[in-house]
């Protein structure tokens, strides 16, 4: 059953236009996890559909009898490379896109853009690097990449308001974009705009997107310079549940409470809250 049940999976995959290879690769990974697992930890589906080193070989068998497919070329896919790369390295960008083949339908020269723009914005050479980057903002200004590079650009040139004013644009155009958000947000912040910042936050506590530590610390970062200490304390609370953290999760819904009046309507949230937090620790969730 598993053979055939592989057959069709692997084909399922290359008619979608997926790695054929990735569910033999997947299979490599489970297989070199599951040696260190004991027969009590070992996953409940695998007891039903075990994973040996003839099943593996043989999935990368007949991934092998389709077209190879190439990762993913898309600019964005480009843009991401080589931003991240730059976070570690600024000169290994131009290394990595001189190794690009100059045939990548046609995003080679794109890529290379790209790459100068923030090159020249690690060297301090940020008039050099808006040329690169505003020409690339022509054709690509939805790209998030191209955004947060200009934004930062804007920034070295000593225009933050440019760059809050770009990056609030693009957060109307785009609201469920976790990094154009968050940038903007740190901004607000970094130029004492609290409230804004705290109002921007607030909007997104509820995005699937957003369920993230570092938003939540925002967020309480931009309450409590803002004024709004039992927001902060709610938000801490939010971020340390998240971590698994409950005492201390616990401390900061009391220390909200204690600062809200009695009819606030954010008891009853609280209140909820803890009661989580009280079935968490008895069904022992830590």
């Amino acid at each position: 059953f598993e053979q055939e049940a592989d057959r069709i999976a692997v084909s399922t995959l290359a008619a979608a236009g997926m790695d054929a290879s990735a569910m033999a690769t997947m299979f490599q990974h489970l297989l070199a996890i599951s040696r260190y697992q004991t027969n009590h930890e070992q996953w409940a589906f695998l007891s039903t559909h075990p994973l040996t080193h003839s099943r593996v070989s043989d999935a990368f068998a007949l991934a092998r009898g389709y077209p190879a497919r190439l990762r993913d070329r898309s600019i964005n896919f480009l843009f991401a490379k080589y931003y991240l790369a730059a976070k570690e390295n600024p000169v290994s960008v131009l290394n990595i896109v001189q190794q690009q083949p100059s045939t990548l339908d046609g995003l080679h020269d794109v890529g290379v853009l790209y790459a100068r723009a923030l090159y020249y914005l690690a060297e301090g050479k940020p008039q050099a690097a808006l040329l690169s980057i505003n020409q690339l903002y022509k054709t690509h200004a939805y790209s998030p990449f191209v955004i947060l590079t200009k934004a930062d650009t804007l920034d070295a040139l000593h225009k933050p308001q440019e760059a809050i004013d770009l990056l609030r644009k693009h957060e109307q155009l785009s609201p469920s974009s976790y990094p154009l958000v968050m940038a903007l947000a740190q901004r607000l912040l970094r130029y004492h705009d609290t409230k804004q910042a705290a109002t921007l936050l607030a909007q997104y506590t509820l995005h699937p997107a957003y369920r993230h530590p570092y938003f939540w610390q925002l967020l309480a970062e931009a309450e409590g310079k803002s004024g709004r200490l039992h927001k902060a304390h709610m938000a801490n609370a939010e971020r340390l549940m998240m971590l698994g953290l409950w005492d201390q999760a616990k401390k900061q819904w009391l220390l909200a409470k204690a600062r809200l009046a009695k009819d606030a309507s954010e008891h009853r949230y609280i209140e909820q809250k803890m009661a989580d937090i009280k079935q968490y620790e008895e069904e022992k969730l830590f």
